[in-house]
């Protein structure tokens, strides 16, 4: 992708579907855990992870910003990761998000991250489903 433009944060593209708005929020509910990294679990409900992740989908959606926009959602802090488990559930629990499509990045250093597609998304390609209950993110200490 080539850089085009800047507009409030965003970033605008050029894709082979030509140019596209992308919009880029970070995942960091810290006002649940005052307002500190440290201060945040390794261990979520699933429901809270995804009422969170929700949450800030529909903030963004409520922005009115038209369908060419490409939602690119990251973490900075390893507690904040989201398990791919919790991005199918997403999935599932979006309907119709003015988006073009919404991505999950997490990066691993300065030059290189993961990246998962939320919506629209691929259901033959879900992979693991979880739909309650607990998940660990981060790594547990070797014993």
């Amino acid at each position: 992708m080539e850089s085009l433009a800047f507009r409030r944060g965003s970033l605008k593209v050029g894709t082979a579907l030509g140019e596209r708005w992308l919009e880029l929020t970070e995942f960091a509910p810290l006002s649940q855990f005052a307002g500190r990294y440290e201060n945040v679990p390794t261990q979520w409900s699933a429901e809270q992870l995804v009422s969170l992740v929700l949450d800030l989908i529909h903030r963004k959606a409520r922005k009115n910003y038209g369908g060419d926009v490409i939602l690119v959602i990251y973490k900075t802090h390893e507690t904040l990761f989201i398990p791919t488990p919790i991005l199918t559930w997403l999935r599932g629990a979006l309907i119709d998000p003015p988006f073009e499509s919404i991505y999950y990045l997490s990066p691993h250093d300065q030059e290189s991250a993961s990246v998962w597609e939320i919506w629209p998304g691929d259901p033959a390609d879900d992979g693991p489903v979880i739909d309650g209950g607990r998940v660990h993110v981060g790594f547990r200490g070797l014993t």
